[in-house]
């Protein structure tokens, strides 16, 4: 960690003191197990012995400066005008003592009239993982709130929107769970399985409830296990080929995509599993305390109304010829698009700087 302290004199009346008085602290802190600083740095006393900053006798401007002839290797620590020095604390140095390192500095520089700026890679690194717990939670809410409006606009009935929601959110919950058992970290790169996760379980609670919602008006006899008879294997497929395109992604040679395909194939199985599970067990219980009439009211629902996809089989079949020509001239399209893809990124990568 290091520990950035600035200032208009260094050597001014309490700098010093303030400085000596943050060092001594330091030196209690948990995990601190050394601490570098510029008055840490030894300096010919002239002598043949060695002193610090802090031991020289006489006005600061003129020994300061002086010590950095003598010793070139403080100007690593210390500018020479004495308006910035560097403090480097070396140890296992964790979050809770990074905050206190901080609440240190400002205490001790504060009333010299210095300011201290904490820093180094362990500090960056906490600051990360707060930015992507932030990252986590926000993107997690904003799928929560799409889906759930989706899955309201898709379905009228509070009771099937409780059941496809309540499923969804504990598919989420099962996945990452898995993750954490496992030991797989949430990372830079997997944070978005969440996501993938909450749109592939969204869209199997969708099929399922809805289905559930078909067969009670049909007086079918135990909907939800009929439901999950039909919609399950479906369900249950999808997410196979997906794992399996999730798991191809461990034969790269980063460690960090590959740790994303091998946990995102895991955790979705795994949120799959618990999705299925969690609609039959939710279903199952509405129909059993509310009945099946009211667990799955009848409602016009607007969905079919605004997007009416029939006309598609209808176009399709009244020219399949056309159709067909502008699907093999698509593929054809595409395929060159991914070509050229392929192409600029060879070449992009044989026009980098080598060392």
């Amino acid at each position: 960690v290091l520990v950035l302290v600035e200032g208009k004199d260094l050597a001014g009346p309490g700098a010093i003191e303030a400085f000596e008085t943050f060092l001594i602290d330091l030196q209690f802190l948990d995990g601190v197990s050394a601490v570098l600083s510029p008055f840490s740095v030894p300096l010919p006393d002239g002598q043949g012995g060695l002193t610090t900053l802090a031991e020289l006798e006489g006005a600061p401007e003129e020994t300061w400066a002086r010590s950095f002839l003598d010793q070139p290797e403080l100007a690593r620590v210390l500018s020479q005008d004495r308006s910035r020095a560097l403090v480097t604390v070396l140890g296992d140095v964790s979050g809770p003592s990074i905050a206190k390192i901080r609440d240190l500095a400002q205490s001790a520089f504060a009333g010299a009239g210095l300011s201290a700026e904490v820093t180094g890679l362990p500090v960056v690194l906490e600051r990360s993982r707060e930015l992507l717990a932030r990252d986590f939670l926000l993107l997690n809410v904003i799928g929560i709130t799409l889906g759930l409006l989706v899955v309201a606009i898709a379905v009228q009935g509070a009771w099937l929107v409780l059941q496809m929601f309540a499923t969804a959110i504990s598919a989420v919950l099962w996945g990452l769970g898995a993750l954490g058992w496992m030991g797989f970290e949430i990372n830079v790169v997997s944070i978005s399985l969440s996501v993938l996760i909450l749109a592939v379980s969204t869209s199997d609670a969708v099929h399922l409830g809805l289905e559930h919602h078909r067969l009670a008006r049909v007086s079918r006899s135990a909907p939800v296990f009929a439901a999950l008879r039909r919609i399950g294997p479906a369900a249950l497929l999808t997410s196979v080929t997906t794992a399996l395109a999730l798991a191809s992604l461990g034969l790269s040679e980063s460690g960090v995509i590959a740790g994303m395909g091998l946990s995102g194939a895991l955790a979705l199985m795994v949120a799959t599993l618990g999705c299925l599970a969690t609609s039959t067990l939710v279903g199952t219980t509405l129909v059993h305390m509310l009945g099946p009439q009211r667990a799955f009211p009848v409602s016009a629902s607007a969905t079919r109304r605004v997007v009416d996809w029939r006309w598609l089989p209808r176009a399709g079949l009244s020219a399949p010829r056309t159709i067909a020509g502008l699907g093999v001239l698509a593929t054809l399209a595409m395929v060159a698009a991914f070509l050229s893809c392929l192409l600029y990124t060879s070449d992009a990568a044989d026009d980098r700087p080598r060392v």
